[in-house]
């Protein structure tokens, strides 16, 4: 079958003269009379400007005669200049199939002319709704029975809810039983009205179209119906085999709501193309939801591909606002609705920003299998789809604005890939480029780069000076400046590898106020280093920090003895040390004496058992005079709060049980002191002391004084004996 007798465009007219509309029984009901989000208004309002346009097309067209008698070709000429466009109004797509057995109720009919409706039900019900009012009110009512053959006595209609047997019902008596507006406006009045019928959903949107379309046409002056009836029209896809229009309409309302702000973007869109072009963007405009409805999230429920297109649309067109700096913002809480889309996108701009999208898709795996490991890749497109299809970014909200953080989170990491690409002449030489800017971005949307105001101008240096010509902080300049001194690719692809899936730990990825660092504080650029070392380096901090696991008790207490690297958290009244904060931990950013760096630097990955109980021992032979004098009713002469927690950590089965914080409350007074630190009490706890989690240091030690020196001076001796 041709592609010109499977998808034509046709008018209201032109279909019912040929075919029996039902909308089946498994359709959802029409909703379009509840005027959710005003789509009915709006509708209203585009029907009477494009009847607007028509007839100053029509005064046109007398007046360019008028002159062509006259032979006057220069005003004839300035007037098709002015004249914009065509006079029909196309509203989208209408998609039917037909069933696999005969309506009986149409004496002429035959296979062909009877189909269900999968797709258009919405507007085509609004559009007979429409023009039942306007034959009324134009006085039309024949033209408007004979043109959906309507039959009071066999109960029959061309556009009809037969299925639904209330809904029919009320169809088949509204259009035989009323003739004037009043009676239209009063229908429930009537006596005819059932009491059913105010139970049916449809039916009650119905009733609620008619006043909403009655309110927009009432003072209008211009005749409509037949500009309705003749110039509205749709692009008409028919299957004629009934699984396939089954298996159609299935995935369809898979896809989600009829007439999405997609379908109408399309509507409006289309009305400014030339027939000519009109089936190649509609071949384009389903490959483009084909796309959405193949990569739409196969785990949520509906699965649903609209949103995807969607929230593509609204991202696109506010980054053409963006690019021409418009400032065109809205509230956060306000919609993006399709007139603010339309204001920016049109075919062109959304079929090249779609090939910009549909590139990274389709590429990804053959920049992968260049890699030993490459597994951001799937995370960062994955993103991309999660922001799409969770719908929920106000892509229009204003960038300067730092309550906005999220949003501008987003724009900073879409846009600038867009912007890239944008510039890029050819996508498939560039590929790898491309890929290695995603990367950066990815790093940078992980570490919360919400800098909407730079994209440009980031991009311009990348696009001018290379990939790797800057950085945005101190970690990214060292890292780039390493790879741009590579040339050779193998090599180069190696080193990448590394670098990513040690960056790619959990605990190295977010860089999100720890200055952005990702890799700096295990890999040090400037050193001669190896792909053998970072993949060492990999292993070791692996091996301290397991997937899913923070830093064990061994690990918290052996830092204790490479330096202080707790930070101090509310509240302020005592002192609420935290030793738990592992990304700030392991990029030393409270720890003067780079405590994590110095650990890491001896670890070999297995030996983590075996530097805690070494610098235990070192630190009892330091102390060793001072135990050995100290007397069982002297306290020990120690009196810094990190000693202090050496030696607590010596002695207690667990310092960290109820937690990774240290408390010292200067309002209360130890129980029994065991150094001349203890002026003040020590608490081991959970953050906190609401929930009674919470203990003295000294209650974690078992015994008194005398057994706790007996133990240490057993402990120095048995150190001294293995020397």
């Amino acid at each position: 079958m041709s592609k010109n007798k499977l998808m034509q465009e046709r008018s209201i007219e032109e279909l019912i003269e040929k075919y029996n509309f039902f909308v089946p029984e498994i359709q959802r009901e029409y909703v379009w009379g509840h005027n959710e989000r005003n789509i009915l208004d709006n509708f209203c309002k585009d029907l009477i400007s494009s009847t607007q346009n028509n007839k100053q097309d029509e005064a046109l067209e007398k007046k360019i005669a008028d002159l062509a008698k006259a032979q006057r070709f220069d005003e004839i000429r300035a007037l098709l200049e002015q004249k914009n466009g065509n006079q029909t109004m196309n509203i989208g797509f209408l998609y039917s199939y037909a069933p696999n057995y005969r309506m009986e109720y149409f004496p002429e009919s035959d296979y062909n002319k009877d189909v269900y409706l999968i797709d258009g039900q919405q507007r085509f019900t609004t559009l007979f709704i429409t023009l039942f009012y306007l034959s009324i009110k134009e006085s039309k009512k024949k033209e408007f029975i004979q043109l959906f053959r309507y039959d009071q006595i066999l109960n029959t209609v061309a556009f009809d809810y037969r299925v639904r047997n209330i809904t029919h019902n009320f169809f088949v008596d509204l259009i035989g039983n009323t003739n004037t507006i009043d009676e239209l406006l009063s229908v429930e009045k009537s006596t005819w009205f059932l009491r059913d019928y105010k139970n049916d959903p449809t039916v009650r949107a119905i009733l609620n179209a008619i006043i909403i379309i009655e309110r927009n046409f009432r003072n209008q002056e211009n005749e409509f119906y037949t500009f309705v009836s003749k110039e509205i029209k749709f692009w008409h896809f028919k299957t004629d085999k009934t699984n396939q229009g089954e298996e159609l309409y299935i995935t369809m309302n898979s896809r989600g709501k009829q007439l999405e702000d997609n379908e109408t973007v399309r509507a409006k869109l289309f009305e400014s193309i030339d027939n000519n072009d009109k089936l190649q963007q509609s071949d384009n405009w389903e490959k483009w939801q084909y796309f959405f409805w193949m990569n739409r999230n196969k785990k949520k429920e509906p699965t649903n591909a609209d949103d995807g297109f969607n929230e593509f649309l609204k991202c696109i067109a506010a980054f053409e606002s963006f690019k021409k700096e418009t400032k065109d913002f809205i509230k956060i809480s306000d919609a993006i609705y399709p007139d603010r889309i339309l204001k920016y996108l049109n075919l062109e701009n959304i079929q090249k920003r779609f090939k910009l999208l549909e590139f990274l898709f389709n590429h990804k795996n053959r920049f992968k299998e260049k890699y030993r490991y490459s597994k951001w890749v799937d995370d960062a497109i994955g993103y991309l789809q999660e922001l799409y299809f969770e719908d929920n970014t106000n892509w229009f909200i204003d960038f300067s604005d730092d309550r906005r953080a999220n949003e501008r989170r987003k724009m900073v990491f879409v846009w600038s890939i867009l912007e890239y690409m944008d510039n890029i002449q050819d996508l498939k030489k560039q590929s790898d480029d491309i890929f290695r800017v995603l990367r950066i971005y990815w790093l940078r949307y992980n570490n919360n780069d919400r800098s909407v105001v730079t994209i440009n101008a980031r991009i311009q240096q990348l696009l001018s000076h290379g990939i790797w010509s800057s950085g945005i902080n101190n970690d990214e300049i060292a890292k780039h400046q390493f790879l741009r001194n590579i040339q050779d690719q193998e090599e180069l692809r190696k080193f990448e590898s590394a670098i990513w899936e040690l960056e790619d730990h959990p605990l190295n990825i977010n860089g999100y106020q720890v200055k952005g660092i990702n890799i700096t504080h295990l890999i040090h650029f400037d050193e001669d280093i190896s792909v053998q070392k970072i993949q060492e380096s990999t292993a070791k901090f692996n091996a301290l920090f397991p997937p899913k696991q923070s830093g064990n008790k061994t690990l918290s207490s052996a830092l204790l003895y490479f330096g202080f690297y707790a930070i101090r958290r509310s509240p302020y009244y005592y002192e609420n040390w935290d030793f738990s904060s592992w990304r700030r931990i392991i990029r030393d950013l409270d720890s003067e004496k780079k405590a994590f760096s110095k650990l890491f630097k001896q670890f070999n990955g297995n030996n983590l058992k075996q530097i805690l109980e070494r610098k235990q021992n070192q630190f009892l032979l330091k102390h060793e005079k001072n135990i050995f004098l100290t007397d069982e009713k002297e306290d020990f002469k120690i009196d810094t709060l990190i000693d202090c927690l050496r030696l607590y950590d010596i002695l207690a089965e667990d310092l960290w049980k109820h937690g990774r914080h240290i408390a010292v409350h200067h309002h209360y007074i130890p129980s029994i002191p065991l150094t001349e630190f203890e002026t003040s009490a020590i608490y081991n706890t959970q953050g906190n002391f609401r929930g009674y989690r919470h203990e003295d240091l000294y209650r974690l030690v078992k015994g008194g004084k005398k057994t706790i020196l007996k133990k240490l001076r057993e402990k120095i001796d048995g150190i001294k004996q293995s020397h």
